[in-house]
């Protein structure tokens, strides 16, 4: 690569680095941090018309029951891939109940490999604990089901404090890059072009991590990236100080 080229390559990525934080989520990652869990009750179950303990008095009345035909895409597929789900049990819930659990493509994603947008079953949610519960009855081909949507909240705290390391992070990356594009691309342009490479990787981490079904953080990668690059930068700099 022309040094002009690798100069301008290297900019760019230092400049794109902690820009790529403002369109993403806290922790720059492909999901939104809330897991989503959905379960439904065939009537013919144990399962059926039951909740648990902490939502008594949500309704699961047959009368009010929601034609799977009237919800949204999202839910409908949702309410498919549960009657696809096997039939459990456990000690805390009555057998019957097909569950599952997924996650939501964060709003910023241009791909999506899972659900772009959160399916909702019908009923009022209630706020428990870290918790969103909405319980609901459904009718489908003339069978009813006892439907539940549960949604977790991550630490709000946790949230702040990873999204503030991996800020800390891409843009230390995005300093030494840049200082290093400006005064190694011509010494040592192949080391230059593999850390601009690094850069691009935790820019683009979202859509790789998806591809690649990696659940770390780029964090994981941002703090040895920055190790090397303070490494080189200054093995590079000892070296021509004091010549060889």
């Amino acid at each position: 690569m022309k040094y002009r080229t690798l100069v301008i390559v290297g900019v760019l990525v230092a400049f794109l680095l902690p820009v790529s934080l403002l369109g993403s989520s806290a922790t720059h990652q492909p999901y939104e941090p809330q897991e989503r869990e959905y379960r439904i009750a065939h009537e013919s179950t144990d399962a059926y018309g039951t909740t648990p303990d902490a939502y008594e008095g949500m309704s699961t009345n047959p009368d009010t029951a929601t034609s799977v035909d009237e919800l949204s895409p999202e839910a409908q597929q949702m309410f498919h891939d549960l009657l696809k789900q096997p039939r459990g049990a456990s000690e805390r819930r009555p057998s019957g109940w097909q569950t599952q659990t997924i996650q939501v493509c964060a709003d910023y994603m241009l791909v999506c490999d899972t659900y772009a947008e959160a399916p909702e079953f019908p009923g009022s949610p209630e706020h428990i604990s870290h918790e969103t519960v909405r319980v609901s009855t459904l009718e489908y081909n003339g069978e009813y089901y006892t439907a539940q949507q549960t949604k977790f909240y991550s630490s709000a705290m946790g949230l702040a404090f990873g999204a503030a390391l991996t800020l800390l992070v891409f843009t230390i990356y995005s300093l030494l890059l840049l200082w290093m594009t400006y005064t190694r691309s011509e010494s040592h342009p192949r080391a230059v072009l593999s850390f601009t490479a690094l850069g691009l990787v935790l820019i683009l981490w979202p859509y790789i991590s998806m591809l690649l079904n990696f659940e770390f953080t780029p964090f994981l990668i941002g703090v040895p990236g920055v190790i090397l690059a303070t490494v080189f930068l200054v093995f590079t700099y000892v070296k021509s100080r004091f010549g060889d």
